[in-house]
């Protein structure tokens, strides 16, 4: 392999990582309200009971939506489901 491939490829890679950077969540910033949001998902510390037979029905999950720019909680939702896509459309919807 000559030197004018390897100079290349380094150069390829080099841009692909630079061009990852770039698109990392820590270094996206927004202007405005409403711009980027960030979805969280947090088990709360407290079991929930069924009053009628006092069976434990499990910790419930809270989920938030974040607006990055105010960092003000745009929307919640409580659920005994654990994180998944559904946990998410659930709060988006709620937001909207």
């Amino acid at each position: 392999m000559s030197n004018s491939s390897k100079n290349q490829k380094t150069e390829s890679k080099s841009i692909k990582i630079e061009s990852i950077e770039k698109f990392t969540l820590s270094q996206m910033k927004s202007s405005f309200p409403f711009e980027v949001a960030y979805i969280d998902h947090t088990q709360s510390d407290i079991d929930l009971v069924n009053t009628k037979n006092r069976t434990v029905l499990g910790r419930p999950w809270l989920t938030l939506l974040i607006d990055e720019s105010s960092r003000s909680v745009l929307a919640l939702t409580l659920s005994l489901d654990s994180p998944s896509f559904v946990s998410n459309m659930k709060v988006i919807r709620e937001c909207v």
